[in-house]
């Protein structure tokens, strides 16, 4: 992929974590939803995605899968968060990434913030097992429990 843009369609998944997985489907396929049996644990690389229609709709993300792939799958929320829709197609594009050693993480409503307050040290254990990439600004969620998820956006590094 090199610094070129790939079209692929955007799909959803409702596994707790803020990856995506690539896959090939055909027009026909009957799978087009994703589950959490036959995952892909083989990383693909950090990528770039991109809406077609606004490119201000952007997030990162880590992907899993293999080439060539004509969809990615990304969390409902997190991929709403960033305003995009299921089946709207998306550039990715592989990106660089540099190591952080802190970032501040800034609950998006007073509701995400009275979940921070009570479980702060749970926020802490889980964000590297949900995300592994993130940028100024980036609004994500995180599931605190299996029924518990909470909205952030990035502040500073």
């Amino acid at each position: 992929m090199g610094s070129t843009s790939y079209p692929v369609f955007l799909l959803f998944h409702d596994l707790p974590n803020c990856f995506t997985y690539a896959k090939t489907l055909s027009i026909n396929s009957d799978d087009a939803v994703l589950s959490s049996k036959g995952l892909s644990n083989t990383l693909l690389g950090y990528f770039c995605v991109r809406s077609c229609e606004d490119p201000q709709k952007e997030f990162y993300v880590q992907t899993f899968g293999s080439l060539p792939f004509t969809h990615i799958f990304v969390n409902r929320a997190f991929g709403e968060l960033a305003g995009l829709r299921s089946n709207e197609e998306v550039l990715v594009e592989a990106v660089s990434t540099v190591t952080c050693t802190a970032v501040s993480v800034v609950p998006v409503s007073q509701h995400d913030y009275e979940i921070f307050v009570n479980s702060s040290e749970q926020v802490e254990n889980v964000f590297l097992q949900q995300i592994r990439i993130v940028f100024p600004g980036m609004q994500f969620p995180l599931w605190i429990s299996p029924s518990v998820c909470a909205s952030f956006r990035i502040g500073m590094f």
